[in-house]
């Protein structure tokens, strides 16, 4: 008698730049939109595990799906789409494709988007799921042709070097209360709204395989301002705050994964001032946390393991089982 376990590992997407571009009415019907996303862990862990009994029969399948221990309860970096991704994997009969293969493994992030849409309440996050099945520093564009949405990838020239150089600059914090997204921008009235969400994620994107850092967090910082001037309630006003206030030869600025108020942010700061970072949010934000991640580079990974080696995996997490 052995037991298998099937396990997949999926990362969590914290959101750089561009967010408010993947609205999905605008996406829908204009054909600029851009985002920049980083895929980061820890993140879902998700195993489908059954025994084999001598005769080679197979007992009931049961189910686990674990998040990371202490991981706040907020919706900002993607916990129910990395859920919904490590699910999907687990119950279709998909072979997983290399992470090279860009093309086949979008396809995993669409039909989990598809799927969200028709199950869960709220509009899924397409970027996000890209991110989550791609890993590492993504950027993501679309274009309409002939009723067609075409979505392209942009990757950096060195994915790993580019990685390491930004998350070296990059504290992560969450502010103690979990994201609130009830916002509604009228699409039609506010193009040139999300026009230039994009064109500043595209800047960011450029400045970042550029490697010029205090121009990433500058143009991140005028995101975050314009954003917030046009509705307060799409960027947490502790960023702001923090922008306003930073003493910009330690701290260079501060930007929000995704829209609305609350969940997580990250500060860019000189790597030799992270103390001075910890310092500053202890005293200006009491309430907030910081949370370490690392970058994800590979997307979501499975693997299948026998015996008692699936207890390594989920030990360092919450599980939850079906």
């Amino acid at each position: 008698m052995d037991t298998v376990s099937h396990t997949v590992q999926v990362p969590l997407c914290f959101g750089i730049s561009g967010a408010l571009s993947d609205n999905t009415e605008y996406s829908a019907r204009f054909s600029d939109g851009f985002t920049v996303s980083m895929g980061i862990q820890p993140g879902i862990v998700g195993a489908k595990q059954y025994t084999i009994l001598p005769g080679n029969i197979r007992t009931d399948t049961q189910v686990f799906y674990s998040i990371p221990k202490d991981l706040p309860d907020c919706n900002s970096i993607g916990v129910s789409a990395a859920m919904r991704t490590a699910d999907y994997v687990l119950t279709t009969k998909i072979q997983l494709p290399p992470v090279k293969r860009i093309a086949k493994r979008k396809t995993i992030g669409q039909r989990v988007y598809n799927i969200m849409r028709i199950y869960d309440v709220g509009y899924p996050i397409r970027h996000q799921l890209y991110t989550m099945a791609l890993g590492g520093i993504r950027a993501f564009s679309w274009k309409h042709e002939s009723h067609q949405r075409y979505i392209s990838t942009h990757t950096p020239k060195s994915q790993w070097k580019t990685l390491r150089w930004f998350t070296k600059y990059l504290s992560f914090y969450y502010l103690g209360r979990s994201r609130s997204t009830n916002s509604y921008i009228n699409v039609s009235s506010n193009q040139n709204l999300f026009r230039q969400s994009a064109e500043m994620a595209r800047e960011v994107y450029s400045y970042m395989e550029e490697e010029k850092i205090t121009w990433v967090a500058n143009t991140l910082k005028r995101e975050m301002q314009m954003m917030y001037e046009f509705q307060n309630d799409l960027v947490s006003p502790e960023v702001i705050a923090i922008n306003d206030a930073v003493d910009p030869y330690k701290v260079y600025g501060a930007f929000q994964s995704g829209i609305g108020d609350g969940g997580f942010i990250g500060i860019i700061h000189h790597p030799d001032y992270t103390d001075h970072v910890r310092t500053l949010m202890r005293q200006s934000i009491p309430s907030s946390l910081p949370f370490y991640f690392s970058p994800m580079l590979d997307g979501v990974i499975e693997q299948y393991v026998q015996g008692n080696q699936q207890r390594k995996i989920l030990e360092q997490t919450d599980r939850t089982g079906s």
